[in-house]
């Protein structure tokens, strides 16, 4: 095989790879639930791109939801960081009924 055959063979796996999303991950993102050591009501859940706040305990705040992706993630943690806000745990979340995949049109 010739190097240019090589180079389009390399560059049509890569264009391949562009498209889809990663394994496990769903077109409308992963689902996440991030907890810090502060409390937040409700008010702030557009700030944080819709992640729903749930209280934990006294002085922790749950933020659950989907997001859309790596770079949506780190602009969440970085206002959590502007904020001053200590972060406990971030962890992605499978099988909860409100992480599965369903069309924001209204299909599933």
């Amino acid at each position: 095989m010739s190097e240019s055959e090589n180079n389009k063979r390399d560059h049509k796996g890569a264009n391949e790879a562009e498209g889809s999303p990663e394994q496990g991950e769903s077109l409308w993102g992963r689902c996440y639930e991030i907890c810090i050591g502060a409390k937040l009501d409700a008010s702030w859940s557009e700030w944080f791109e819709g992640l729903e706040m749930q209280p934990f305990g006294e002085k922790w705040t749950k933020l659950c939801g989907r997001v859309a992706d790596q770079a949506a993630l780190l602009g969440i943690l970085n206002k959590l960081c502007r904020l001053n806000l200590p972060l406990v745990s971030v962890n992605e979340i499978k099988g909860k009924p409100e992480c599965q995949d369903v069309d924001p049109e209204g299909g599933e």
